[in-house]
This record gives structure tokens, sequence and C-alpha cells, in this order.
């Protein structure tokens, strides 16, 4: 066993990684600098409005909730690029952000769920171009006085799915960033283009041909980060971003769901669920195909997010609705002191 102390809403976390530099000009690119992401409480109001918190509604540590498994910092999380300070994608990486728990304890559950851990050497996965690593830091959970122990199972579980996220991003955005350069380039070669040499040769030597090469880098950088959005909103924008979404989403999060299933001995132990989700934060649905032997839970369900409510339909037609991350009508009440 390993123990590591349990989070709370107000347990702290922060990390650092690359993201995408965006410049009209010079760099109407996306060029990967190095990205610190700003420290957050466990409890970040954009997630929780978001409903992508996990958190024990009725066992508390210190009078805050814990964090479970699959727990979300979510969207709205500042990275700065401090070498490029003023930097366009912030656009894409504010609103799409995210820092999730990698790892979880499956033999110690609060409401049913297992307890999520995260500390200084069990790292949280964070967004990052052009890959997502475990490079999240707990910082204060340490302080806690409650620990959890989590099975050499739990470890492999969460070192494999991150090391087939990282592997995963790798591989399909080489490809796909290649993609991506090149179709800029192609879009700055047409903009050029579309005069003669001797225009262009007139409109060097003026003030006037600065402005146009400026208007058209800046058109080639609002390209570029609508291409970038579709991708965020659909989940892919090439065949490159499709084929990774494919493995994602029909191999590698199923099977790490199979797999914490099964570790946590949980009644969804054995099932296969295949999950696609599309939109924005606070705007966004998706639709799950379990197989499963149990009726209850095989066939198709779905889940829509609107503005801070969420709404799940399982395959029976049971509706369970959630609002800022709590359960609809479920009471938090303080359960001592341990989960």
């Amino acid at each position: 066993m390993i123990g590591v102390k349990v989070n709370i809403c107000t347990d702290l976390s922060a990390g650092v990684l690359m993201h995408n530099v965006l410049l009209p000009p010079p760099i109407p690119v996306p060029v990967p600098s190095l990205s610190i992401e700003m420290a957050v409480n466990q409890d970040w109001p954009p997630g929780e409005f978001a409903n992508t918190h996990k958190r024990a509604a009725t066992v508390q540590h210190k009078g805050r909730r814990i964090v479970l498994e699959g727990h979300d910092c979510g969207p709205m999380i500042p990275d700065v690029t401090p070498l490029f300070p003023l930097n366009y994608f912030y656009l894409i990486m504010w609103p799409f952000s995210s820092r999730k728990f990698t790892f979880s304890a499956s033999t110690v559950q609060a409401d049913a769920a297992p307890v999520g851990c995260a500390a200084l050497f069990l790292p949280m996965m964070t967004c990052g171009d052009p890959i997502s690593a475990p490079t999240g830091i707990a910082l204060s959970s340490w302080t806690n006085t409650v620990e959890v122990g989590m099975t050499g199972t739990d470890l492999a579980i969460g070192l494999a799915y991150a090391a087939a996220s990282v592997a995963l991003d790798s591989i399909f955005n080489k490809i796909g960033g290649a993609s991506t350069v090149r179709q800029v380039r192609q879009s700055v070669s047409r903009a050029a283009l579309g005069a003669t040499s001797r225009q262009l040769a007139q409109r060097a030597a003026s003030e006037a041909g600065r402005h146009v090469a400026e208007q058209s880098a800046r058109r080639v950088v609002a390209g570029t980060l609508a291409r970038e959005a579709v991708g965020r909103v659909v989940g892919f924008n090439d065949g490159a971003s499709a084929a990774k979404r494919a493995v994602s989403v029909g191999i590698i999060d199923p099977l790490a769901g199979f797999a914490r299933a099964e570790a946590a001995n949980a009644p969804s132990a054995g099932d296969w669920t295949v999950t696609y989700s599309v939109g924005v934060p606070f705007a966004n649905a998706s639709g799950s195909v379990t197989n499963s032997e149990d009726a209850s839970r095989r066939g198709f369900s779905r889940q829509t997010t609107w503005l801070n409510e969420q709404t799940a339909v399982s395959p029976t037609g049971a509706v369970q609705r959630t609002r800022n991350s709590v359960a609809v009508a479920t009471p938090v009440a303080v359960a001592g002191h341990r989960p």
C-alpha cells in the first residue's frame, strides 16, 4: 500500500508544460512554448459551474468535501506563456483548460466512488500543446491528516493511462502538427500570391505594404484559431486528430474505465463503455454505449450540460440532474473526519 493524503476542495494545485504561441507578426504559425499553469484550488469556480468536479457529498475532512476519482479542476485555468505573454492562443487555452486527477485509491471509497489521489509525487494530468502530460502538482494536500492507501494496481493503472495519453498525443499530434504548419504556410503563400511581383515590390517599400502584410498575418492567425476551436468543439479537425480521437474514445478511455472499475470492485465492473462528447464548457452533450451483463446499464445513455446544470439519462430512462457539480437534492452533511 502507498499512503497518500486526501485532497479537499480548498487544496491548491499548479502545473507547468508547453502551450502554443500565436503572434501576428512575427509568429502566425502555432509554436509550442513554456507555459505556467497558475495555482487554483480544487474547487475552482469555473470547473464547479461546468460540473467537471467530482467530490464527496457526505464525506468531509476539515469541514471540506473530499475529492474523488475523475475530478477535473475544469476550464478557465489561467495558463501564461512567460516568454510570449501577449499570446492570441489564450483564446483557446483558457476556455478548454483541464487539470485532472490521474490516480485514485480503489479500495477506499466515499459516496460509492474511489477517493482521488494527487500529491507531490503523484501528478495530475494537465492540458498542453503538442501533448498533455502528468505535470500538475498538488501543492497543499500534504498538510491534511487523513491518509488513504493506494494499491500497486492503482498506481499501475494511473501510470499506464498517463503513458498512453502522452504516447497518443505524441504520435498523432506530430502528424497533425505537420499538417497544420503546412496548411498555414499554404495560406500565407496564397495571400502573398494575391498580388503580382511588381505590386509586391511597390508595396514592400511603403507603409501600406507593411499594413497589408500584417493584415495577411492576422487573417492566418484568425483561421488557425478557428481551426483549433473546431477541433476542441467536435473533437477533431483533420485526419490525424480524427484517428487520435477514435483511439482515445474507443480504446484508451474505455480500457481505463474498465480497469478502474475492476480494481474498485464497482457495480460496473466488467462493463465496457464508449463515450463521445461535443461542445464547449458550459454547453456540451455526450452519448455513451455500454456493453454490460446488467440490463439497467446496457445500451445507450446521454448527458447534456447547459451553463451550471447537467442532465444524465441512463439506458433505462432514469434521469439524474447535477448543478454546480452537486447532485440535485443530495444533502451535504459532515460525516466525520475520516473517509
